[in-house]
């Protein structure tokens, strides 16, 4: 089973968690991103979970932290709106950000203990996080997540110690570009991260 590097240009996403179809014996890794035609290329960079999708080779995806989606981007998230669950940035404005997540990662997680799903792949953009907090990007959105915001999602996501021991399969950072850093406070934001989602896999056996 190979573990893919999946990153996002465009769309801001914190936390992508996809789960492998159990059916599967493979999990198969495009290299190009969210939707197709981009650049008036099908396989480009931005169509990795089209085509995840479109192959059946996931069965549930739950983004946070979107924001700035393109029209054919939410034609896709309608199209595969039973595989699909998204938190735009704008439902975090004006609300308890954390209540909100907290609500919609436990409906997924829920499906996905009904479904038994049980293999999970953790993939984390730090250009989710706003300007502010993260402006070691390549392409900066402001009206990001908080760093706060970022790690509690994480605990909440996983505060079942047992889901993340077990049925993490792999995970990674992406879209820390040094070039822009400033004062290196990306890459500690980055490195943090990795902490934490090692914390929450070390006594796997």
């Amino acid at each position: 089973m190979c573990t893919p590097l999946l990153g996002v240009i465009f769309q801001s996403i914190i936390i992508i968690i996809i789960i492998i179809n159990n059916n599967k014996n493979n999990f198969y890794y495009y290299n190009n991103k969210r939707y197709p035609g981009f650049m008036e290329n099908p396989y480009s960079h931005a169509s990795p979970f089209y085509h995840l999708l479109e192959e059946k080779a996931i069965d549930r995806i739950i983004q946070i932290g979107l924001r700035d989606l393109t029209p054919e981007q939410r034609e896709i998230k309608e199209k595969f709106n039973k595989k699909l669950s998204v938190i735009e940035m704008p439902e975090l404005f004006g609300n308890d950000a954390l209540q909100v997540i907290s609500k919609k990662c436990g409906e997924f997680l829920q499906k996905c203990k009904d479904e038994k799903i049980t293999k999970f792949y953790v993939s984390i953009d730090v250009d989710v996080l706003d300007p502010a907090y993260a402006p070691g990007v390549s392409h900066i959105e402001p009206g990001g997540l908080t760093s706060r915001e970022l790690f509690s999602a994480l605990d909440i996501l996983f505060y079942d110690k047992k889901l993340a021991q077990e049925c993490i399969i792999g995970c990674d950072v992406v879209e820390y570009n040094p070039r822009n850093d400033v004062n290196f406070v990306t890459a500690f934001v980055s490195a943090r991260i990795l902490r934490r989602l090692g914390a929450l896999i070390q006594t796997r056996k």
